[in-house]
């Protein structure tokens, strides 16, 4: 028989130490091993990144973080931006992609939020039947139709084009072109995509005025946040994680500006629009990845214009505490 066949030493009708000591010595070899691998487990548990879930609206916004990892970051498509703000402060989402005017807003009674980064810029237009509508100078007493009011496009229009009566007849970007589109507003002030989208649907409509470059030509400041990313300020205490944030964010953009066709394919699975109209809006976006001094540059003088426009609404004379400086 061989060695390892032999059955266990008995004298005496008892097990022999050795056998004994062999049983303890496996026992608490095992107990050991599923000790250490139970800590494995838990270590591998704690080390793995968590999913950071991040908020962000049904249009141009989602356009800067179509480059993100999916197996990093959960991405939840809204069509509500009060839905946003809501899952924010009830700590359902991690980060948030707001409307600018809206972060402002929510700057005013909640302590806890932070400014992150800019995310899309500028990409405003006038569009308009150049027949109906003086390309080249203000038409006094001209109606210029807005899609929100208390927006972005609301405050800019009111200081840029201060001689136009605003309209406020319909209250969506996606609405407002479409009835440009169809001749039922004469002139409108409206973001990317939808700006695009007005000027394929609609016959002889032209951009009658270049936000941007009015605005440059105002005030020397080279442009004006559309979306600010923000989080909750108990999110940013681990600073390894916002500095891998920035950078995956940072990425997420460059990665949709080089890769057009990868960012319409990915903003087109969300739903709110089809691959071509992703694709011919990319460039005209505004999407950016602006952090530290020169994104609080750009949100203290749209801050500026939007409480000068609104006093009751924007009551703080400045955000400075509210700017998460943490550059990717």
């Amino acid at each position: 028989m061989r060695s390892f066949d032999r059955p266990p030493c008995v004298r005496h009708g008892k097990e022999c130490g050795g056998g004994r000591m062999s049983r303890l010595l496996v026992f608490a070899f095992l107990a050991l091993s599923s000790g250490f691998n139970a800590f494995s487990m838990r270590s591998s548990a704690e080390t793995r990144p968590t999913t950071v879930k991040v908020a962000v609206m049904a249009g141009p916004t989602a356009f800067s973080i179509a480059g993100l990892d999916e197996s990093s970051y959960g991405i939840e498509i809204l069509k509500s931006p009060a839905d946003a703000v809501a899952r924010l402060l009830n700590e359902e989402v991690d980060l948030a992609i707001l409307p600018s005017h809206l972060c402002f807003l929510l700057l005013q009674k909640n302590s806890d939020i932070r400014i992150l980064a800019l995310t899309g810029e500028g990409a405003l237009s006038i569009i308009a039947d150049p027949k109906r509508f003086g390309r080249n100078d203000i038409d006094g007493g001209m109606v210029l139709h807005v899609p929100a009011k208390g927006s972005v496009p609301d405050f800019l229009a009111g200081f840029l084009y201060a001689e136009y009566e605003k309209d406020y007849s319909f209250s969506s970007p996606v609405q407002l072109a479409s009835m440009l589109a169809q001749g039922k507003a004469t002139a409108a002030i409206l973001p990317e995509p939808y700006a695009s989208a007005a000027l394929k649907k609609g016959d002889g409509l032209e951009v009658a005025r270049n936000v941007q470059d009015d605005f440059l030509k105002m005030t020397g400041v080279g442009g004006y946040p559309m979306s600010i990313l923000v989080a909750r300020s108990a999110f940013l205490a681990d600073e390894t994680r916002v500095k891998r944030i920035m950078h995956d964010f940072s990425a997420s953009y460059h990665h949709a500006i080089d890769n057009p066709n990868a960012t319409a394919k990915r903003v087109s699975d969300f739903g709110f629009i089809t691959f071509q109209e992703a694709f011919d809006a990319i460039s005209k976006s505004g999407i950016c990845f602006k952090a530290g001094d020169q994104a609080k540059k750009e949100c203290d003088f749209l801050y500026g214009i939007a409480r000068n426009a609104s006093p009751d609404s924007f009551v703080k004379a400045n955000i400075d505490d509210f700017y998460c400086v943490v550059l990717p």
